[in-house]
């Protein structure tokens, strides 16, 4: 799976670019990520922002990978046999 890079701010940059980079995350769907010094560690960390549309995304996938709903649809969808669904069926 390909990962799109991000823009990349420091907390400085993000200030400076606040509204545009808030902006291009809900009005293009783009995440931006903020690379922060961790000086305990001497080593950056990093913060990502995304979309609350993208949040709820994730975490209507990772619901159904826990119940494992997930596996059973792709199941259903990798067995799938002509016939096994119909169009009045699926609503």
């Amino acid at each position: 799976m390909e990962v799109d890079e991000m823009e990349v701010y420091t907390p400085t940059g993000l200030r400076r670019n606040l509204y545009k980079a808030l902006n291009n995350v809900v009005e293009k769907h783009e995440p931006i990520e903020v690379t922060i010094k961790d000086k305990s560690k001497k080593t950056n960390s990093e913060v990502v922002i995304i979309g609350k549309d993208e949040w709820n995304k994730l975490k209507e996938a990772q619901y159904l990978y826990d119940t494992g709903t997930l596996d059973v649809v792709l199941d259903r969808m990798k067995n799938e046999k002509p016939g096994d669904f119909n169009d009045q069926d699926a609503y």
